[in-house]
């Protein structure tokens, strides 16, 4: 582990911050475009929705790539890197004409993108047990604010102007990042690697997802993370197409959804300086738990109430945001020198597992509140049963 100074503790946080900005605004800032994109490209809303699907995908493939690469050559010049590859990515979106060429542009972006996987080996290159939880959730608090605020902000740049000026000001913004990562940024892996190639990455990731521990707690992170992602995918059909309600009763709703995270990242942070990691699971666990039997029943019931759904994923989003630093930070343990690998095989797990389980409760429309209410009671029982090897493992 890296021993900083004050000064070199705050640009790592810095840094930090900044890769959590640019990885959700690069979605949520873009979703009000989508449909002026339609329509100046003239082709329906659901085709530019695979503008998502490919950025998904090539954000995903990048992991694989940047964790390893970040481990060899550092984590300041491999979030470099992804920094000048998303701007070049950004700026064709900017500049598309035509649907296949912001296809193109969006998997450029979103490959270059992936460098957001960098946080967790950052994390882990700096910081331990209890205090890389605190900074997880500080992560995560400004994650689920720009979740809640980045449609929003879309919308009233939109008002003023059309969609090419949400891409020029993402655009602006990651070349000021880059800037200030450039010249002020700092090295936190002190174990660089001595040799990258293709076989010695692929025995790395096997040697990691071989690791009883990072299982464990990686699948946990995972399961948390396809609730919120399940929800995400249908939350438009389910509230506007099936409930009924109208575009603006939707907005709102999103907004919660996001000032529960940011909620439940604040009281993750208070929890964390009086509970143990094994509280932090348990309580988190209780949670989750309790939201998905709310999940289940509400479908069951055959009549879905807006008060209990938001019940339900209220429950469900506070032991999301208190297990989920915990378990992440407990994956990672093992990983000193491999911090990046491990990060990278923590994100595809998360995106490809989540995209697996969406395309499910997609298709099985009729009981989409199950599957995602099953999901959570997996995830509350998963973190409830690690929680007693997870502060013998910390004591070690």
């Amino acid at each position: 582990m890296r021993s900083l100074n004050q000064k070199e503790t705050s640009t790592v946080l810095i840094m930090l911050y900044f890769i959590a900005f640019i990885g959700v605004f690069a979605v949520d800032f873009y979703l009000p475009a989508i449909p002026g994109i339609a329509k100046a490209f003239k082709v329906d809303a659901s085709t530019i929705d695979l503008t998502m699907s490919i950025y998904t995908f090539t954000f995903a493939l990048g992991h694989l790539i940047v964790g390893s690469a970040s481990d060899y050559l550092g984590r300041k010049i491999t979030f470099e890197i992804g920094l000048i590859i998303s701007i070049i990515g950004t700026f064709f979106c900017m500049m598309s004409n035509n649907f296949l060429e912001l296809f193109i542009s969006r998997g450029i972006q979103g490959f270059g993108l992936s460098c957001f996987v960098l946080t967790n080996a950052m994390i882990r290159d700096v910081f331990r047990n209890e205090l890389a939880v605190k900074i997880r959730i500080s992560r995560n608090l400004i994650a689920y604010f720009l979740i809640a605020v980045a449609p929003s902000v879309g919308v009233i740049v939109l008002k003023f102007s059309n969609w090419r000026m949400i891409f020029a000001l993402f655009l602006f913004f990651s070349i000021l990042i880059f800037i200030y990562v450039r010249f002020f940024g700092i090295e936190t892996n002190n174990n660089l690697s001595r040799s990258f190639n293709i076989i010695n990455t692929l025995k790395q990731y096997t040697r990691i997802v071989s690791n009883g521990m990072f299982m464990r707690y990686a699948s946990i992170s995972t399961l948390g993370y396809s609730v919120h992602f399940c929800f995400v995918t249908i939350s438009s059909v389910l509230l506007v197409n099936q409930m009924k309600l109208h575009s603006s009763i939707y907005g709102a709703c999103m907004f919660a959804y996001g000032i529960f995270f940011l909620t439940g990242a604040v009281i993750a942070m208070v929890l964390v300086k009086r509970f143990s990691m094994q509280k932090l699971l348990s309580v988190g666990g209780m949670l989750i738990t309790a939201g998905g039997f709310i999940l289940i029943i509400t479908n069951l019931t055959g009549v879905i109430s807006l008060l209990y759904l938001l019940i339900a994923v209220l429950f469900c989003v506070l032991g999301i945001s208190i297990l989920t630093p915990g378990a992440v930070t407990l994956a990672m343990t093992p990983f000193e020198t491999q911090a990046g690998a491990a990060s990278a095989c923590l994100g595809v797990m998360q995106f490809a597992i989540a995209a697996i389980f969406s395309a499910i409760v997609s298709l099985e429309f009729e009981y989409n509140l199950i599957i995602i209410g099953s999901l959570a009671i997996m995830t509350g029982l998963s973190a409830s049963c690690f929680a007693k090897p997870a502060l013998e493992l910390l004591a070690v």
